[in-house]
């Protein structure tokens, strides 16, 4: 029967480095999650924000990914937001806030969107660049 454990110098490096490359890409991860929440919050707590009513949706097309075993193109979406701002009604094409998809996802966000309320925020100091964001 096998031992379960390593038995010479030579598996205990192997185990070790198997430790070493586990414990590097569970730091990795929790790193990019941990970036990707400080930005969000940061979104929330110091943008200013509004309300507003996604009236179409359409795609724009970001890049092309190819493979050898072939290709995809993806996609960002764009939300034609309408909201107020200050009292006045303001309607604009706006990039919703997330990964580029494949045409399906798009379409299947597009039936699934329109209607739906989203929240748009921005920058104080950079009105101009604006984002919305689907909860």
């Amino acid at each position: 029967m096998p031992s379960l454990f390593p038995k010479t110098r030579s598996d205990w490096r192997v185990v070790i480095w198997a430790c070493v490359c586990l414990c590097s890409v569970i730091i990795f991860v929790a790193a990019v999650f941990h970036v990707k929440h400080r930005h969000q919050l940061e979104r929330e707590q110091n943008w200013t924000s509004a309300i507003a009513t996604i009236e179409s949706v359409r795609p724009r097309l970001v890049t092309q990914f190819d493979s050898s075993y072939g290709g995809a193109l993806l996609y960002d979406v764009d939300v034609l937001a309408k909201y107020d701002l200050d009292g006045t009604a303001r309607e604009q094409w706006i990039m919703l806030s997330q990964s580029p998809k494949t045409m399906e996802t798009v379409r299947l966000q597009e039936a699934l969107l329109k209607g739906k309320h989203c929240f748009v925020r921005w920058k104080p100091s950079n009105p101009d660049d604006i984002v919305a964001e689907v909860q």
